[in-house]
């Protein structure tokens, strides 16, 4: 096992683009930690240059206490799992698990000590004999794993894994590498545009844009104090509700939107003095706004109802300003219905609409 750090490393194609800008992060020894961002954001190439898939512009790359920017891949002592499997179709399970140990002429006994851990590990003893084309995908994905496994690397690298599996396999394997690191302790960088799989997976997760980092830390700590209006959007589904209008100073900071108006009281008064006047992003997540059950609240009209099952997402409309709000099963409401919603005020967000930040 050991610890991985990037510093100022940065990655640049054709002499001026720049996939990955600047990053520094410190991952230690055992520490599971999520890259994560939209689609072009560099997260992959960070990974891929971990490998040593991809050269380094500028910076440098450690691994322990090892400079590893010209060092093979093989020599790296790391395991990645790819989103296809790579699995050979002609081998059977245990083949293609074993095969790795079997180049490197490691003792037959051994390999089978370790072929058969990875396959208790991952549950599928039963299916060593079998080859890739009688395999599910998400049997593939663990035999994937456990070809990984078996190689016992210092650092595990894994690249969107799941993202070629339907929605109730890809909780089941998340569970199964969450259970995995638990089990193995071993350092492991996670890549995915999926911010579910960041939240319940990371230790730490680092939030990319552009091939720069905009925050990182645990993935509460992000959720509730994202950076900046990006930060605050990406992370969280339904995303966090968008509303520009101004700020009013009437006895009291008011935020005013057309027919949508009301005091500002979340403890944020005095940061947003200074925008008096000026126009302001609010900021709300779904679960903090909540139907009045009095006269009290804000008027709106439910345009669109979803049930979830366990929750049902409303589409809320005032004006030009629709909003979703996560609220209860049991809410008796109805589409067309016009009720009176609350806003968690305590938990709302402000941000600058000309640097985009969280005031």
């Amino acid at each position: 096992m050991a610890d991985v750090v990037l510093k100022d490393v940065t990655k640049i194609f054709d002499k001026e683009i720049y996939a990955v800008k600047d990053f520094n992060i410190e991952i230690s020894d055992g520490e599971f930690v999520v890259l994560v961002g939209p689609s072009g954001c560099g997260k992959s190439t960070v990974l891929r240059m971990i490998a040593g898939l991809e050269e380094v512009t500028q910076g440098d790359i450690y691994i322990g206490d090892k400079i590893v920017n010209n060092i093979a891949p093989k020599e790296r002592d790391i395991a990645m799992v790819f989103q296809n499997y790579a699995l050979y179709p002609h081998m059977n399970v245990f083949d293609n698990i074993s095969f790795g140990l079997k180049l490197r002429k490691v003792d037959s006994k051994e390999i089978e000590k370790r072929v058969n851990d990875a396959a208790e590990i991952l549950g599928i003893n039963h299916l060593m004999q079998r080859k890739p084309k009688a395999l599910s995908g998400g049997e593939r994905q663990r035999v994937a794993l456990g070809r990984s496994i078996v190689r016992q690397p210092k650092v595990f690298l894994f690249d969107e894994p799941l993202s070629n599996l339907d929605a109730k396999l890809r909780v089941e394997l998340r569970t199964e590498i969450s259970k995995l690191h638990n089990r193995l302790k071993t350092t492991m960088i996670y890549v995915t545009h999926d911010q579910v799989e960041a939240m319940t997976l990371g230790e730490k997760i680092i939030i990319m844009r552009d091939g720069v980092i905009q925050q990182k830390g645990t993935p509460v700590d992000v959720y509730d104090n994202p950076v900046n209006k990006f930060v605050a959007g990406f992370i969280g589904s339904p995303s966090m509700n968008f509303i520009t209008g101004q700020v009013e100073d009437t006895q009291g900071l008011l935020f005013n939107r057309g027919s949508l108006s009301f005091p500002i009281n979340s403890g944020a008064e005095d940061k947003l003095k200074e925008f008096v006047g000026k126009d302001i992003i609010f900021g709300i997540r779904p679960e903090d706004i909540s139907i009045s059950g009095k006269e009290k609240g804000i008027p709106m009209v439910v345009e669109i109802l979803e049930m979830m099952g366990n929750e049902i997402y409303l589409h809320l409309a005032i004006d030009q300003n629709t909003l979703i709000a996560r609220v209860p099963p049991d809410t008796k409401v109805e589409e067309g219905q016009k009720v009176k919603i609350i806003f968690n005020f305590p938990k709302a967000h402000y941000f600058d609409p000309d640097s985009q930040i969280r005031i």
